[in-house]
């Protein structure tokens, strides 16, 4: 972990008008005992003094652009619950995973309680349709979870000034013939799938211009060119 972090700053250190979001997680089955140790590992790696120069250092806020530039906002999807008592300092969005509904086409985490700030999470992965049904039916389902969720993104008067992240990342679902994400987005094999979901989204998003969409996280991201450049209003 600490590999990937000295990256991400010196990622930061040659583009240092940049503002990065890092989602870390505990993912269980992969060896890592999810036990106190794991979680004072974590702490320490994010309190030495050369992380507090590049981690934005204030905790349950967003903050300005200006405050994020050249530096790593944390959003955290883990407890720390199993930290001893001592071990007290926070950074980043708490993101609590009790509360992160598996699955969810529409998940709401407040994660300022004085401020009323909430995410609204888009986090559906395992399409529920009858095996069989084809890799067009999968990516519709999909899509349509998606666009319903950025759609409550773009409409400010909805929940102005909140946080709304939308995976348009997808999971492995067993059907015949098996989809994975790869299948489901990679242009060179849209045999398989019809139209995959990035390039679906790239259309909806430039017919809506200018708009708010929050945070959308892309497998593939550069695979349909104009993808990115799309999101970000380009």
């Amino acid at each position: 972990m600490e590999d990937v972090l000295f990256s991400l700053y010196k990622w930061l250190d040659n583009h240092p008008t940049e503002a990065v979001l890092v989602s870390v997680n505990y993912e269980g089955g992969t060896g890592t005992p999810n036990d106190p140790a794991f979680y004072i590992k974590l702490y320490d790696i994010l309190n030495t003094p050369l992380a507090q120069k590049y981690w934005v250092q204030t905790n349950g806020t967003l903050g300005t652009l200006g405050q994020a530039r050249g530096k790593l906002t944390l959003l955290q999807r883990w407890s720390y619950d199993q930290l001893p008592l001592n071990l007290t300092k926070r950074i980043g969005i708490p993101l609590d995973p009790e509360h992160w509904t598996d699955n969810g086409k529409a998940i709401e985490l407040v994660y300022n309680v004085a401020k009323s700030q909430i995410a609204f999470i888009e986090d559906f992965y395992r399409i529920d349709i009858p095996l069989g049904s084809g890799a067009n039916a999968y990516i519709e389902a999909k899509f349509d979870a998606v666009t319903a969720h950025l759609t409550n993104a773009t409409l400010t008067n909805l929940n102005p000034d909140q946080l709304y992240i939308s995976f348009a990342s997808a999971a492995f679902l067993l059907d015949s013939p098996p989809m994975t994400p790869r299948a489901s987005r990679i242009q060179n094999i849209i045999q398989h799938c019809g139209d995959c979901i990035n390039r679906k989204l790239l259309p909806w998003l430039q017919t809506r211009k200018g708009q708010r969409f929050g945070i959308i996280m892309l497998d593939f991201y550069d695979a349909v060119p104009g993808l990115v450049e799309a999101v970000i209003g380009l």
